[in-house]
């Protein structure tokens, strides 16, 4: 039993870490002036980018939601001239 607990403590951590990881790439990308989407947000095996965009939205970040016509697919960006004030959150 102790050890599956171990076992289940180590898969969060993992997921967390994984999921600090990927945050961290969208941040990149977007202080770097790139639109992301879910097509290049699977390129680095990020399958979850409106999750991430909601977490950066939360932490105050500007980003701006621009939807293809002729697909509907979400394209991300931060809003032009904003730097975050201290370390990026």
């Amino acid at each position: 039993l102790v050890k599956k607990a171990f076992a289940a403590i180590g898969r969060v951590l993992d997921t967390f870490a994984m999921k600090a990881h990927q945050i961290d790439l969208i941040r990149r990308a977007l202080l770097r002036g790139e639109s992301v989407n879910a097509v290049t947000a699977s390129d680095s095996g990020i399958w979850r980018l409106s999750s991430i965009i909601h977490r950066l939205r939360r932490r105050g970040w500007p980003i701006v939601t621009e939807r293809a016509h002729n697909n509907g697919m979400a394209s991300y960006r931060l809003l032009a001239g904003w730097r975050p004030t201290a370390s990026p959150n």
